[in-house]
């Protein structure tokens, strides 16, 4: 006999309703991000306008070293940069707790969303894996890997990420360095970050540390670049609603080499 249609129970909301609470679910989360960025912003303008002159004056150093640094490294990455349509780098990275990963292997089960992670010293990076932590999910409905890699080390990542998302460790950053969207660490940003107990020759572990820019990449599972977001400025971070635009925008071209066809065609 013909099995019966399934229903929907009853109190079930329409999937129009379901799908415009889960969009304002993530449009809530954007907003979210950008106000914690924002707090991050004043609480360092608090400091530049506190009492201690030290302090203050620190803080402006930092940030004057930030903006000549970006303003020096901007040309040359937008130059340099793998842009739409360009091939991701391949990698193999070791995740959290040792295991390696293999690019190969993630996108023969997908997309994935990649972000550049700089590390547990830069409280906007803080900030913008917490806000992935809350969007994973719409990412994954999205049809979406979401990986973070970092030039921190396995060991670091272990003891201070909890997140339901790959977070790599890429020593050297190897990955950011092939994808040209890594600066060097001048010796004046050193001096600058020194003075609040960060050495990034410590936390990398080499004498000549680089730091990724804040970028993201939506690779299809043939591993070209469909979408990119890139900002030298690490106060500003990509949105987990704009992420999952980027996913939207794949074409049914993305599909992994060798079963677009089957996908396409079965059942016709």
């Amino acid at each position: 006999m013909p099995k019966a249609p399934a229903h929907a129970p009853a109190d079930a909301p329409p999937v129009e309703v379901q799908r415009s609470r889960s969009e304002q679910q993530l449009q809530m989360s954007s907003d979210t991000l950008a106000e914690d960025l924002e707090l991050v912003t004043k609480k360092l303008q608090e400091i530049m306008g506190g009492g201690d002159d030290r302090a203050k004056a620190a803080l402006e150093n930092l940030v004057a070293q930030y903006t000549t640094l970006y303003a020096d490294q901007a040309l040359l990455i937008r130059k340099v940069m793998l842009k739409v349509d360009d091939k991701f780098p391949e990698f193999e990275l070791q995740n959290k707790d040792g295991a390696m990963v293999k690019s190969e292997d993630l996108l023969s089960r997908g997309a994935m969303v990649v972000v550049f992670y700089r590390g547990f010293w830069c409280p906007y990076c803080v900030a913008h894996l917490e806000h992935l932590q809350a969007v994973v999910g719409h990412i994954q409905a999205a049809g979406g890997q979401l990986v973070a890699i970092s030039p921190m080390r396995q060991e670091d990542l272990k003891d201070t990420l909890l997140h339901d998302f790959l977070v790599l460790s890429d020593p050297g950053d190897s990955v950011a360095k092939q994808m040209g969207i890594d600066f060097a660490v001048t010796p004046a940003l050193h001096d600058a970050l020194d003075v609040y107990g960060v050495s990034l020759q410590d936390v990398y572990q080499t004498d000549e540390p680089s730091i990724p820019t804040p970028s993201a990449f939506v690779v299809d599972p043939n591993g070209r670049i469909s979408w990119l977001y890139h900002d030298m400025d690490h106060t500003k971070r990509v949105s987990g609603s704009q992420l999952v635009q980027g996913l939207s925008e794949m074409g049914p071209s993305s599909a992994p080499a060798g079963i677009s066809q089957i996908a396409h065609t079965k059942g016709a």
